[in-house]
């Protein structure tokens, strides 16, 4: 496990935002140790009037991140003798990101030597492109020689190398602004946005070494994002347009609740059972979000087998209602077995053993996630 690797002290802004809410930490960094928090925040993406999203999450960020600095930065001072941030980690989510996941390929009839220029040439080929978005990172997550997985390959000969190879595209104009917003806060360059895919990756794959078949499904406010990991690789990641507030906007009209109101999956589980109006309109949102999840699986089993445990990304008040709806039986026959689907709710607590908490942190899956991250690279 790679999580403990730093060679240095150093101090991190870490940004994960998503389109329900939007989470900050300052977590310091010091070799051969965890990875400390020493100060967390949440805030939610609330829309006010005629406002888009994507507007929304801007105003929210930079409050944030002058909460993270008015706040924060004195309790990092405090608690460690210096407030000096050297790097800010963020990650976006969707849908103003899109992942993708491909293999590039090098073989040959002779023996040849693989170098990391070859690899550099290599990942600069087909880079994926979309109308309106910029590339935000591209990262080889894995080199297979002559057909396996190699950690230190260059300088070997081989006869066939494949580069399973990770991009993540953001939306320009959100780009743009998050950069702004952060930088006009923390006056440095050392700025990297990342996504959701990279960093459940890596760091699923550290913390259940055993695990090599798996799904990772992060449930968030207006999309679901879902990664898939097969003999220890990640080989797919897609998202869907449907998140947790579909439901619960569905919920609130069926209940007649203002619009402008808070959504709260809580208004779906503790709805009075007698309401047939209400119950109907529910069933028919959640069987058309667990109709599009299902496409989602049945296009990767078209190609490979489904993976029989899944680790759920959601938010405290959702999980255990996400945990419920998954398991419903006809979601459950795609895995064409009677073997039980493995469901696990992933909570702050089962990272806990890498990840510590001081001062004025609270435990926050996404920031352990980051934190995690950020300590391996």
């Amino acid at each position: 496990m790679s999580f403990f690797s730093k060679k240095e002290r150093s101090s991190v802004a870490l940004i994960d935002i998503s389109s329900s809410s939007i989470a900050g930490g300052l977590a310091h960094l010091e070799s051969g140790a965890p990875p400390t928090l020493y100060y967390t925040l949440r805030l939610p993406v609330a829309l006010r009037d005629s406002e888009e999203i994507a507007e929304a999450m801007k105003r929210t960020l930079v409050e944030l991140t002058e909460q993270l600095v008015k706040i924060g930065s004195p309790i990092l001072r405090k608690e460690t003798g210096n407030g000096h941030i050297t790097r800010i980690l963020t990650s976006v989510g969707a849908p103003w990101q899109a992942t993708s996941v491909r293999t590039e390929s090098i073989t040959a009839l002779q023996p040849f030597v693989f170098t990391r220029a070859l690899l550099t040439e290599t990942t600069r080929k087909n880079q994926p492109t979309l109308d309106g978005f910029t590339q935000s990172g591209e990262a080889v997550i894995a080199t297979l020689l002559n057909g396996y997985e190699m950690a230190n390959p260059f300088g070997k000969k081989v006869k066939r190398a494949e580069l399973i190879i990770l991009s993540s595209l953001l939306e320009k104009t959100v780009a743009e602004s998050v950069e702004k917003t952060i930088r006009k806060t923390y006056h440095t360059h050392a700025l990297t946005l990342t996504a959701f895919a990279p960093v459940a990756y890596a760091v699923f794959r550290d913390v259940y070494p055993h695990e090599k078949n798996f799904l990772v499904l992060n449930v968030s406010g207006e999309t679901t994002d879902i990664a898939f990991i097969k003999q220890g690789l990640l080989v797919s990641v897609t998202s869907m347009p449907q998140g947790i507030n579909e439901l619960t906007r569905r919920a609130r009209k069926a209940a007649q609740v203002p619009e402008n109101s808070s959504p709260s999956v809580n208004l779906i589980v503790d709805a009075e059972p007698s309401n047939a109006r209400f119950d109907a309109q529910v069933e028919e949102a959640q069987k058309e979000w667990l109709s599009a999840l299902s496409a989602t699986l049945q296009e990767f089993a078209s190609h490979h087998a489904l993976p029989r445990t899944l680790f759920l990304l959601a938010d405290d008040e959702s999980r255990n209602y996400l945990k419920n709806l998954i398991d419903e039986p006809a979601l459950r026959t795609l895995w064409l077995t009677d073997e039980p689907l493995t469901i696990v709710p992933s909570i702050p607590s089962h990272f806990a053993a890498y990840v510590k908490t001081r001062g004025e942190a609270e435990s926050d899956l996404s920031l352990f996630l980051l934190a995690l991250f950020s300590n391996r690279n």
